[in-house]
C-alpha cells in the first residue's frame, strides 16, 4: 500500500490519497492438471537417425517436382500461344467487318429505318389510340428490318470468307507449281489446256509449232525406236495422240509432286528425330548432374564417418533460384476463367448438390485444409471470390469480406486481431493485462518501446542509460576492472533506481529529479574503454555494488536476462519472418536506425539465452483461438525447436545465423545442409527427452509447458475486450517463446497466419498433423452436440487451455483507478 500526503495552502483541508494495489507472486506457476504424455506420438531418438539419407531422398523429391513443374509450365505455355493466336485471328476478322460496314452503301433497312423517323414525325399530331397502333406497328417493322439487315451481313460475311479460301487455294496451288517447277506445263492435274496456254502468253503460228514439238517431243520414250517418217496424220488422230501425249504428261507431273511430297516428310521426320535425340540428351545430361550431386553428398557423408576430426569443408547449399521461382507461380491461385456465381441456390444447382451438402473455399496452397475436408465429404467451390460457401480458409485477413459474412459461415480470421499480431501492437496491449488478472508482463514479456511515439522515445533512451550503468556494474562483480570514476557513478544510478515512489514523492528536489544526468551520461556511455588495467578497484565500492546487485535481482525480474552488454534488438513494427531486424548495443546506432522510413520496435535483447549444442534457438508454439469472449483457447500439446546455424556468441551483432533462428533466413546459409542438428529443428519430443537426461526430471512437461500455457493465456487475455468477435470464427496463431539459462520462458511475439510449409522433416510431419486437428476443432467439434463435445469428439493433439463460464465485462479498474481519500480541514490563523 502507498500512501500520498498533499499538503495545501492555509484554510484547505489536508487530503490523503490512499491506492491500494495487490502484488502477487511470480516465482511459481499455478498448478494445471496435465493429461497424461502419448508415448506413441514421440519421435524416434536422434541418436538412430541418419539425417543425410533424408536429405539425400529431399533432393531427390525435389527434382521430381521441378521436372514435373516445368512439364506444367510447358503446357500452360502452348494453350496461352493456343488462346493468343486465337483471340488474334477473331480481332482482325472483326476489324475486317467493321471496314466493310463502313464502306457499304446505305441498305434497304437503313432507308427504312430513316423512312420510319421521317413516319414519326408526321404522326405527332395523331391522337392517343393511333399513336400507340403507329407505335407497334413501328416495332415490329424495325424488328423485321433488323432481322433483313443482319441477314445480309451475315450472308455477305459469308461470301468474303469464302472468296478468301477460294483465293488460299490459288495461292497454295501458284507455290505448289513454282515449288515443282511446272509453272507453264498444261495437264490435267491443274487444269489448264494448250489452248489457254496459247491464249494467255498470244504466241504467233510459228512459236506455237515450235513449243509444240519441244513439249511433246519431251514425254516421247526415249527407248523406243525412233519412227519412220509417215505420213501427216489426220484430224482425228491427231487428237487422240495429243490426249495420250497429255494423259503421259500429267502423270508424270503426278509422279514428280508425289515425290516432292515424299522428301517434304522424310525432311519433317528428320527434323522430328533431331529434336527427340535433342530432347533425349538433355534428359541424359540432367541424370547425369543430378547422379554427380547425389554421389558427392554420398561421398561427403561417408567421409565425415570416416574421419575424426570433421575438419572438413562445408557442403554448400544447392541453388534453389529457379525451384522458388516456380514454386512462387504454383503457390499463386489461379484466377477463376467464369463468371462468379453469388447465389448460393444457383450454385448448388450447377454442381447438383443438396441444401445438406457443405461447400469449402480455400485462398492460398494448404493441401492438408483441402484433404480434411474432402474427406468428410466437403464440396470445394473452385472461384476463390465466391460468396457460396459454408468455409473459407485464407492466408491473408483482407481477403474475407468480413461485413458481407453470413452468421452461419465459418473463417479462419478475426477482424481488428492485429492487436497481438504486430510488435507494436503487443508492446501497447500487454499493458493492459493489469485489469484482467494482477500479473507483472516483466515475468514473461522482455521490455519493448514503440518508438515511433515520442514519450514511448524517451523512456527508452532513459531506460537504455539505466542498464547502461547495470551492465557496469555487473561487469565489476565479474572481474573486469572498471574505472572508479564510472563504478562510482553506475552505482549512484542504480540507488536511484532502487528507490520506492513514496521516496521520490517526498523528495523535496522531485521537480529537478533525473535518473541518468547528463554529465554522468557522458563518462559511462564511453564503450571503448571499460576496462582499467593501470590499477585495482576499490573493495568497498565492489562491496557495495555487489549488495546493490542482490536487491535489484530481487526488484526487477528482467535482471538476469539483462546481461553485461545492454543489447538491444530493433524490428519493424509491422513486417514478419526476421525482415529488417537488427541487433545494437550503442544508443547512437539505434537512433540512426530508427530514422528511417516506417514504425519501429525495440526490445531488450536475452543475453542468457538456453544454449544447446553451443546453438541459440526459439520455441514455435500453435494457439487456436475459436472465441474471444468468452475467451476459448486451445493449445497444441506439440511443438517444434528451431536453431541457429552457426555456434552463440557475441563477437558479430550483425551476424543473423547466430542471433536470429528463424527458418527463413537459416536455410540461406550456406552451413545449413552440414549442420550438426538436421534441419536447424527438433520435436518438442527431442527437447524433452534432452532435458530429461541433462536434469534428471521431466522439466518439459512439470515446468516449461505449463509456464508457457500461463503466458499463452495472459498474452490473449489482454485483448479480448479489443477484438471484435465473431461467433463462427476461427484463428491459429504461432506464438515464438525463448528460453533463459534458468529454463525460464520468454514470449518475444505472436504470429497470425503462421507459416505451414514443408520446410525439413520436422515440420512436414507436424504441419501435417496440426492442420488435420485444427480441422477437428473447427468442424467436428464445432457441430457436434454438447453430449458429444464432452465424450466422443476426437481434437486430435489440441486441448482446452481455457474458456470461462460466461462473456467477460471490462473491467470496471479499466476506467480509472479506486482511489480512497482521507483527511480534515487545517485550521487558519489569519
Amino acid at each position: 500500500m502507498s500512501e500520498e500526503v498533499i499538503t495545501e495552502r492555509q484554510g484547505r483541508p489536508q487530503l490523503r490519497v490512499i491506492e491500494y494495489k495487490t502484488h502477487s507472486s511470480t516465482t511459481s506457476p499455478p498448478n494445471f492438471q496435465l493429461r497424461p504424455r502419448n508415448r506413441s506420438t514421440d519421435a524416434p531418438s536422434s541418436k538412430n537417425i541418419n539425417f543425410h539419407e533424408r536429405n539425400i531422398k529431399y533432393l531427390k523429391t525435389l527434382k521430381e517436382k521441378k521436372d514435373q513443374r516445368l512439364q506444367d509450365l510447358e503446357q500452360e505455355k502452348q494453350k496461352l500461344e493456343i488462346t493468343r493466336q486465337r483471340l488474334a485471328s477473331l480481332i482482325l476478322k472483326r476489324n475486317e467487318v467493321n471496314n466493310s460496314k463502313e464502306e457499304r452503301p446505305k441498305t434497304v433497312c437503313e432507308n427504312a429505318k430513316e423512312e420510319e423517323n421521317d413516319d414519326k414525325f408526321k404522326t405527332e399530331d395523331f391522337s392517343e389510340s393511333s399513336q400507340k397502333s403507329n407505335n407497334f406497328q413501328n416495332y415490329y417493322r424495325s424488328r423485321y428490318h433488323t432481322l433483313l439487315e443482319t441477314l445480309q451481313e451475315n450472308n455477305k460475311y459469308k461470301q468474303q470468307l469464302k472468296e478468301i479460301e477460294e483465293q488460299k487455294k490459288l495461292n497454295n496451288m501458284k507455290k505448289l507449281k513454282e515449288d515443282l517447277g511446272f509453272v507453264n506445263v498444261s495437264s490435267k492435274l491443274f487444269n489448264p489446256t494448250i489452248s489457254s496456254m496459247i491464249n494467255s502468253n498470244n504466241l504467233s503460228e510459228s512459236e506455237i509449232a515450235e513449243l509444240k514439238a519441244s513439249k511433246y517431243a519431251s514425254f516421247v520414250n526415249v527407248n523406243k525406236p525412233k519412227p519412220k517418217p509417215q505420213t501427216p496424220f489426220k484430224p482425228a488422230e491427231d487428237d487422240k495422240i495429243k490426249q495420250k501425249l497429255a494423259r503421259e504428261a500429267a502423270e508424270k507431273i503426278f509422279r514428280r509432286a508425289q515425290e516432292h511430297l515424299n522428301q517434304l516428310a522424310e525432311r519433317k521426320m528428320i527434323e522430328a528425330k533431331k529434336e527427340s535425340e535433342a530432347k533425349d540428351r538433355e534428359l541424359r545430361m540432367r541424370q547425369a548432374l543430378k547422379e554427380s550431386v547425389l554421389n558427392k553428398v554420398k561421398t561427403n557423408v561417408v567421409s565425415k564417418e570416416e574421419l575424426p576430426a570433421p575438419q572438413q569443408s562445408p557442403v554448400k547449399k544447392p541453388k534453389k533460384s529457379d525451384e522458388k521461382i516456380l514454386q512462387r507461380l504454383v503457390q499463386v491461385p489461379k484466377r477463376w476463367p467464369g463468371c462468379t456465381i453469388t447465389d448460393i441456390s444457383i450454385f448448388r444447382k450447377k454442381y447438383k448438390l443438396s441444401e445438406k451438402d457443405k461447400i469449402f473455399v480455400i485462398n492460398g496452397t494448404y493441401p492438408d485444409i483441402r484433404k480434411a475436408l474432402l474427406d468428410r465429404d466437403w464440396f470445394e467451390n473452385p472461384d476463390v471470390n465466391s460468396p457460396c460457401f459454408d468455409l473459407i480458409w485464407t492466408v491473408r485477413r483482407k481477403d474475407i469480406d468480413f461485413p458481407n459474412l453470413q452468421e452461419h459461415q465459418l473463417c479462419n480470421h478475426f477482424d481488428e486481431s492485429t492487436t497481438i499480431t504486430t510488435k507494436a501492437g503487443l508492446s501497447k496491449n500487454l499493458k493492459n493485462l493489469i485489469w484482467f488478472c494482477n500479473v507483472d508482463i516483466d515475468t514473461f514479456y522482455p521490455r519493448c518501446f514503440e518508438v515511433s511515439e515520442q514519450p514511448e522515445l524517451d523512456d527508452f533512451i532513459t531506460e537504455f542509460k539505466a542498464l547502461r550503468a547495470e551492465a557496469l556494474l555487473k561487469k565489476a562483480l565479474s572481474g573486469i576492472k572498471i574505472k572508479e570514476e564510472k563504478l562510482r557513478i553506475a552505482i549512484s544510478i542504480c540507488q536511484r533506481r532502487l528507490k520506492d515512489l513514496d521516496e521520490l514523492v517526498d523528495d523535496p528536489n522531485i521537480d529537478g529529479w533525473e535518473l541518468v544526468k547528463e554529465d554522468e551520461w557522458a563518462i559511462i556511455s564511453d564503450n571503448t574503454k571499460d576496462e582499467d588495467l593501470s590499477g585495482l578497484e576499490n573493495p568497498h565500492l565492489l562491496q557495495q555494488a555487489r549488495e546493490i546487485a542482490q536487491l535489484m535481482m530481487q526488484k526487477f525480474p528482467q535482471f538476469n536476462i539483462n546481461g553485461c552488454l545492454n543489447i538491444w534488438i530493433v524490428k519493424p513494427a509491422g513486417l514478419s519472418r526476421g525482415r529488417g531486424i537488427n541487433c545494437y548495443n550503442n544508443l547512437s546506432d539505434i537512433q540512426n536506425h530508427i530514422q528511417k522510413e516506417g514504425g519501429w520496435v525495440v526490445q531488450k535483447y536475452i543475453e542468457n539465452p538456453k544454449l544447446i549444442l553451443r546453438k541459440k534457438f526459439d520455441i514455435r508454439q500453435w494457439v487456436l483461438v475459436t472465441c474471444w469472449n468468452p475467451l476459448t483457447v486451445w493449445f497444441y500439446e506439440r511443438c517444434y525447436l528451431r536453431f541457429g546455424v552457426e555456434d552463440f556468441t557475441f563477437d558479430d551483432l550483425s551476424n543473423n545465423y547466430v542471433h536470429l533462428t528463424n527458418n527463413s533466413i537459416q536455410k540461406n546459409s550456406e552451413l545449413f545442409y552440414s549442420s550438426e542438428i538436421e534441419g536447424c529443428m527438433w520435436h518438442s519430443e527431442e527437447f524433452a527427452e534432452y532435458l530429461r537426461e541433462e536434469t534428471g526430471r521431466d522439466l518439459w512437461e512439470e515446468d516449461i509447458k505449463p509456464r508457457i500455457k500461463n503466458i499463452v493465456k495472459h498474452s490473449l487475455e489482454c485483448v479480448q475486450d479489443m477484438i471484435d468477435n465473431r461467433k463462427n470464427s476461427s484463428e491459429l496463431f504461432g506464438f515464438d517463446i525463448m528460453i533463459d539459462d534458468n529454463n525460464n520462458p520468454w514470449l518475444i511475439e505472436v504470429n497470425a497466419s503462421p507459416a505451414m510449409d514443408y520446410s525439413t522433416q520436422v515440420t512436414e510431419e507436424l504441419v501435417h498433423l496440426v492442420m488435420e486437428d485444427t480441422i477437428k476443432v473447427m468442424v467436428d467439434y464445432h457441430f457436434a452436440s454438447k453430449k458429444k463435445k464432452h465424450i466422443e469428439i476426437d481434437t486430435g493433439n489440441f486441448s482446452l487451455l481455457f474458456k470461462p463460464k460466461g462473456p467477460v465485462e471490462k473491467p470496471i479498474q479499466s476506467y480509472g483507478l479506486n482511489l480512497l481519500c482521507e483527511g480534515k480541514a487545517i485550521k487558519s490563523f489569519s
